[in-house]
């Protein structure tokens, strides 16, 4: 089949009720989009983006919604726009966003004026900093360790300030050079979602590992579940229980509640 009969096909199957029904409409987008039916590539990567559905993973997504963009489809250009603008999956650039919501401008959809208006007054706006923000900044900027970890970790992930994904990096690899083992954990949390940078499992072990050999519980719980699914590193059970045990061994609840588990089932080793 065509890739356009193949894209046909998945719309029907996605007006109907039955998940199941609708779980096969998007694999026939896929195919459909490989053979390079644009419409496909949109109506696939919109599957993560519109309907927030995570079992597609994020950088598969976005390399969907790249193809579509080179062929210019609108909504992939107003969907990828979006996602720079906020740093999901890519690094976060608000003057990169702008110009990809030009080109669907350009390329004759009207409606998505009114986003590029809204993020452009955004940009021109003078950052506005709570007296708690200030306060950390000017801790954060003479060295304290924990200012700059939570500060970066605030802008990064845009909690009671405006998002600033570089700022945030910026402030917890400062953090980390200097062996915190919180900001070490923030870093992997970044790789491994993609929050202001595309995904990087690897990267992400590497943060966990780090801030596991520095006494990092969550470091070390999260570096555990990374070997029992081999995301980023060699798949291993047994290097997955040791991280979970040390966790456990150190009092860390999530690792003591699924470590305990384990051994209720009689599964370690």
């Amino acid at each position: 089949l065509s890739g356009d009969e193949l894209y046909s096909r998945g719309m029907k199957l996605l007006m109907r009720k039955d998940h199941a029904d609708q779980d096969r409409g998007f694999e026939l987008f896929k195919m459909a989009a490989d053979k390079g039916c644009v419409p496909a590539m949109s109506a696939y990567a919109s599957r993560r983006f519109l309907r927030r559905d995570s079992s597609i993973p994020i950088e598969e997504s976005i390399k969907y919604l790249r193809m579509g963009c080179e062929h210019g489809d609108t909504s992939c250009l107003s969907i990828y726009a979006s996602l720079l603008a906020d740093g999901e999956g890519v690094p976060q650039d608000e003057e990169e966003a702008l110009q990809y919501y030009q080109m669907a401008i350009d390329n004759g959809d009207a409606s998505i004026k009114e986003k590029y208006d809204k993020l452009k007054a955004e940009m021109e706006e003078p950052v506005k900093y709570s007296e708690e923000i200030k306060e950390l900044i000017e801790a954060a900027d003479q060295g304290d360790i924990k200012s700059m970890v939570k500060l970066g970790h605030n802008l990064l992930f845009g909690e009671n300030v405006k998002k600033n994904c570089k700022e945030g990096q910026r402030y917890l690899f400062a953090a980390a050079e200097q062996g915190n083992g919180e900001a070490f954990f923030n870093l992997g949390v970044m790789y491994q979602t993609g929050t202001g940078c595309e995904v990087d499992n690897e990267k992400s072990a590497e943060c966990y590992r780090k801030g596991a050999e520095v006494g990092s519980v969550k470091c070390m719980h999260n570096l555990s579940t990374m070997f029992f699914y081999g995301k980023g590193v060699q798949q291993s059970n047994e290097e997955g229980i040791k991280y979970l045990k040390m966790a456990a061994d150190m009092g860390y609840s999530l690792s003591m509640s699924e470590y305990g588990f384990m051994l209720y089932h009689g599964d370690e080793g």
